[in-house]
């Protein structure tokens, strides 16, 4: 079973939405805005990334339950390196792939291409996956990588 979206906290919602849409290409589906449990409010927006897939981030407002020195970046959050917990995504095609290197260079990404790994996955030629090695909002760099590690897939990582 395949999943619908996952779904992160964003610090810096413009930073985001830039990053999904300029930098990764995916286009804005879907925009909820409600009320939370604990009196504040917050938008949920989604990205498609393809596949039938989508990614999600959340942007919550005066909620009695989140702390104001909240950090988007879940390895460190839980005391881990930044390489464990990560999000990839995949190229399908190789000119998918240099379609999303011009789109990264064009955006600023500095670009480091890693080894392709093994595919799990029988195939007979796998492009590179695409992993976020620091949230859209990070200094002193950004940086992306085909095969790579990711702090946090959204903004405002330590």
């Amino acid at each position: 079973m395949g999943f619908h979206h996952v779904a992160f906290a964003s610090r810096d919602t413009q930073a985001t939405h830039r990053f999904y849409t300029e930098a990764m290409g995916f286009e804005l589906v879907k925009t909820n805005t409600g009320k939370t449990p604990a009196g504040g409010w917050a938008k949920h927006f989604f990205y498609d990334t393809g596949g039938g897939s989508l990614i999600a981030f959340w942007e919550i407002h005066d909620d009695a339950q989140v702390k104001p020195d909240w950090s988007s970046d879940i390895s460190g959050g839980c005391g881990l390196p930044p390489w464990v917990n990560h999000l990839a995504f995949e190229a399908h095609t190789e000119e998918q792939y240099q379609a999303a290197l011009v789109r990264w260079n064009d955006n600023g990404q500095d670009v480091a291409e890693s080894p392709r790994s093994p595919s799990p996955r029988p195939t007979k030629r796998r492009p590179p996956k695409i992993s976020r090695t620091r949230s859209p909002s990070s200094r002193p760099s950004r940086r992306c990588r085909c095969i790579g590690r990711a702090a946090s897939p959204t903004p405002g990582a330590s």
